[in-house]
């Protein structure tokens, strides 16, 4: 790459312009074959601005644009394909012109890559930190019942001290941990909207990137075909990891929904179905920008977005999120009354034990113990079958849900399986600077 950069600057390139512009155009390359881009840009920058007409100037700043690309979380791919058409208008040697055109546009296809696969990265590692601390308050609640049962049961001081000190710390952990998973989860989410934005984004100028290596040269149309390959694997991963991450969320909102995991839905639950219906939406999308609405799975797979996305966003479902929100609070008070309750209770019982004589402590201990003991047992009944929805939503969700997660287990989208050719929607854009016509 570096020898092509010093193409910019010989002397058939730069004759016709003035020794300071010469001067900015052959440090700026310099710098771009040192990696520093952004030096690079404001030096061809400034060439520019002492003429205007400088096609290696052009040129060496739609290079430090392609490389820069994405870095910032900016699309600096207008500003390149602005770059290339005024490059072109100096150059009469076609030959060498589409040269550069496509070393940029490599670059840029490079770069764009990288940054996907950093982001991959990324989101994988975000959610297996997500669940190792789901995991975490898992066995965290399950400490804190059990030191609470130990502290409860224990008939001395240093038990009870012993066992509610215990539920305290492990109750501290748990909500810490949960406080974790939901950071690392909206972190995964974050980068994961970033990574098919730039997707989205970088399609069009890869379908033109196909058409534009069957003019070239043989060697450099194997080049080009090697970086269009890998940002198409890039991409299968980008679309395997959003029917998996859909999948799980699909998952979550049908055990929210189910009569069975009601009492473990948290959150609001409205959230979840914007989520949801953003999820299905995205990856319909998706399927279009990549070319995918040719693949055999995609018939049915559209049948179970459509189906999903209508059912999230019906009227029916509307109805029943209101009832559930009105029921999810009855549920809330009913268990924050059973937990004062309850240690309303263990102080009882516990000047029952330093008083053992007292017969009235312990009868009010007793029939207190008892109410609680019942009112744990009446709520955990009727709120883990009730159900935070009945009816229709309720149903058809749930089937949905199952029907998808069964079907989506045996895809798997490989780079071949990405037809740039077939794309629709917004990769329909065209960049004048990426074609191969020359003015």
């Amino acid at each position: 790459m570096k020898n092509q950069f010093q193409q910019l600057t010989d002397s058939s390139v730069l004759e016709n312009y003035p020794k300071e512009v010469q001067s900015k155009v052959v440090l700026g390359a310099s710098k771009l074959s040192e990696d520093d881009f952004t030096t690079a840009l404001s030096l061809f920058e400034q060439s520019i601005a002492l003429d205007h007409q400088c096609g290696a100037a052009w040129l060496g700043k739609a290079y430090a644009e392609a490389s820069l690309t994405f870095i910032d979380d900016q699309n600096h791919i207008p500003t390149i394909d602005h770059s290339l058409q005024t490059a072109r208008k100096s150059f009469k040697e076609v030959a060498f012109f589409t040269n550069q055109q496509a070393r940029v546009l490599e670059t840029l296809i490079g770069r764009i890559t990288d940054e996907l696969l950093e982001k991959l990265e990324m989101v994988r590692k975000a959610e297996i930190k997500a669940e190792q601390a789901r995991n975490e308050a898992a066995i965290s609640a399950l400490v804190t019942g059990a030191a609470l049962g130990y502290g409860l049961a224990s008939e001395k001081r240093t038990g009870k001290v012993l066992g509610y000190g215990t539920a305290a710390i492990a109750g501290a952990n748990m909500v810490a941990s949960s406080n974790r998973a939901t950071e690392m989860s909206g972190l995964a989410g974050s980068v994961f909207g970033l990574l098919l934005a730039q997707c989205y984004v970088s399609t069009p100028v890869l379908k033109q990137a196909v058409e534009f290596k069957e003019n070239l040269p043989a060697t450099d149309r194997a080049s080009m075909t090697k970086a269009i390959n890998r940002w198409q694997a890039a991409a299968a991963d980008c679309y395997n990891l959003q029917l998996s991450r859909l999948t799980s969320s699909l998952g979550q909102l049908r055990a929210k929904v189910s009569g069975t995991d009601a009492l473990n839905s948290s959150g609001e639950l409205d959230e979840g179905f914007q989520a949801n219906f953003s999820e299905v939406s995205a990856l319909k999308i998706s399927a279009q920008m990549f070319g995918l609405n040719g693949h055999h799975s995609y018939a049915k797979l559209e049948h179970f977005l459509s189906e999903l996305e209508s059912t999230l966003h019906s009227d029916q479902a509307k109805q029943d999120f209101k009832k559930a929100k009105k029921q999810r609070k009855t549920a809330l008070c009913v268990s924050v009354a059973v937990i004062i309750l309850s240690f309303v209770v263990m102080g009882i019982m516990g000047n029952s034990v330093d008083n053992p004589n007292s017969d009235e402590n312990q009868a009010i201990g007793t029939i207190l113990g008892s109410l609680a003991f019942i009112g744990v047992g009446a709520t955990f009944v009727f709120y883990k079958w009730k159900g935070l929805f009945k009816g229709q939503t309720q149903k058809k969700l749930g089937t949905l849900t199952k029907e998808f997660t069964e079907y989506v287990k045996n895809i798997k989208v490989s780079a071949d399986d990405i037809v740039l050719s077939r794309t629709q929607g917004d990769a329909e854009a065209t960049y004048t600077g990426f074609t191969a016509t020359a003015s």
